[in-house]
Order: C-alpha cells, then sequence, then structure tokens
C-alpha cells in the first residue's frame, strides 16, 4: 500500500525528488494532513480524527521501512507497526491527533534538508529551475540545491545520519510523554 501511495505521488509532481522535495511539497504535505483532521468522530466522549491517524499510520510504517526496521515487502507489518503506535500515542496523548500537521511539516522539512546533503539535491523551488546568478557548487545550473556531505543517495552514510536523527527524536518524544500525560491526566 505504502509502494502504490508512493508511486502515485511520484507520478504527480513530475518523478521522485520533484515536486515533492520542494517548497511547494512542504506546503501540499501540510495542507493535506491539515485537511484530514476536517473529519472528526466522537465515540465515548473523545473525539478522533480518522484521516490524521491513516496519515500517522502511513507515516511510520514508511520511516519504518526507511529505517530498514521492517522487510522491504513487509506491507502487513509496516501498516500494523504504525496502526499500533498511533493508537499508543492517541491514548497517551489524549483526543485526537492534532499535532500531526506540524509533525508532517517539520517530518518533510526535515527530509528535504536530508535529501539537500546527499550528491542529488533537491529542486527546492520547484516548479521553477532557476540556475544560480554566479556559478557554485550549492546551487546547480539544474535548479537543484545540495550540500553533499552525506555522499550518494541510500550511502551507509546516510543510513547513519538518518538512524541517529530518529533515535535522537524517539528519545526526545519519549521524554515529552510524561508531561503531556499528567496534562491530559489533569483534563480527565
Amino acid at each position: 500500500m505504502t509502494e502504490w501511495i508512493s508511486r502515485g505521488v511520484s507520478a504527480a509532481s513530475g518523478g521522485h525528488r520533484q515536486g515533492t522535495h520542494s517548497l511547494l511539497g512542504i506546503a501540499t504535505f501540510t495542507a493535506l494532513a491539515v485537511v484530514a483532521a476536517i473529519p472528526q468522530v466522537s465515540l465515548a466522549g473523545h473525539t478522533y480524527a480518522p484521516g490524521q491517524g491513516i496519515i500517522a499510520a502511513f507515516l511510520v510504517a514508511t520511516a519504518a521501512k526507511a529505517l530498514r526496521l521492517l522487510p522491504r515487502r513487509g506491507v502487513v507489518s509496516a501498516w500494523a507497526l504504525g496502526a499500533v503506535v498511533v493508537a499508543v500515542l492517541g491514548t497517551v496523548l489524549g483526543d485526537g491527533l492534532w499535532w500531526i500537521p506540524a509533525s508532517v511539516a517539520i517530518g518533510v522539512g526535515a527530509h528535504i534538508l536530508g535529501d539537500a546533503l546527499t550528491a542529488v539535491g533537491v529542486p527546492l523551488l520547484w516548479p521553477l529551475r532557476p540556475a544560480p546568478p554566479v556559478r557554485t557548487p550549492l546551487w546547480s545550473s539544474s535548479g537543484r540545491f545540495s550540500l553533499p556531505l552525506l555522499g550518494a543517495t541510500g550511502s551507509w552514510r546516510e543510513w547513519v545520519f538518518v538512524s541517529v536523527l530518529t533515535a535522537f527524536t524517539v528519545v526526545r518524544a519519549v521524554h515529552l510523554v510524561p508531561p503531556a500525560s499528567r496534562s491530559v491526566a489533569a483534563l480527565l
């Protein structure tokens, strides 16, 4: 399922690392996350946004596959992991997943920044492809921005960088859960 969605998004944005890896891509994905929050369901005194839950499960499934935590073809296990993580976060953090749009904006921005650290770079101003006014190794004549500190896409350096950054993010998130759960408990 994640591969089908990925192929559809790639086709709509002009191919891999085109529209999805631009400022317009950040705005579009964030807007989709906001729109997904609109349909809400009340159940046993709690309000849920199923669209945001689906987005969160998709993001967890995609991250688990990108970090090579699950088999490449493990579609069921990836979505199952995503559903479990969303259920736990929804329970711990209270009603709904109000934080999803901000997480999408930050996550897409961080992903684009990470890809800009590879040799291929990103078309940040897509669909425009402006050439740099002055020749520079950071801005190519094709309109891509790149600071190739991580080498080639898929390299061991990129994987280590992403793994360390993800571990740091998870540890920080775990430190934020106790205050959030206390806040939720105070509301009940």
